[in-house]
């Protein structure tokens, strides 16, 4: 898994937002790095090598790893909203072990 620390540190992470819900989109390598996997709950999910970490709770626990790792508050930008269902909710639901899977496959 090659994981660049500084890209990491300095990139904007995507929210996504539809009437119900937002997520985070955040690379999964960069959720390994940041130790935080086994804290990401199933009301998130995955799409190939991408967790979209839902609001509530995930948000909040990748927003602390990334304070503690980096000693700073992630960049935030806003994406399509979309007025009924996004898309990110046919997606596969987040577990650790679909999480680390993706990371280890070639791309």
């Amino acid at each position: 898994m090659s994981f660049n620390k500084s890209r990491a540190a300095d990139r904007e992470y995507v929210i996504h937002t539809d009437a119900g819900h937002a997520w985070v989109a955040v690379p999964l390598k960069t959720l390994v790095a940041l130790a935080c996997t086994r804290n990401i709950s199933p009301y998130s999910y995955i799409k190939g090598k991408t967790a979209y970490l839902e609001e509530d709770c995930d948000f909040g626990v990748f927003v602390k790893a990334f304070e503690l790792t980096f000693s700073k508050k992630p960049a935030f930008r806003y994406a399509k909203h979309y007025d009924g269902l996004s898309p990110i909710r046919s997606c596969e639901r987040f577990t650790m072990e679909k999480c680390l899977r993706a990371v280890m496959q070639k791309d």
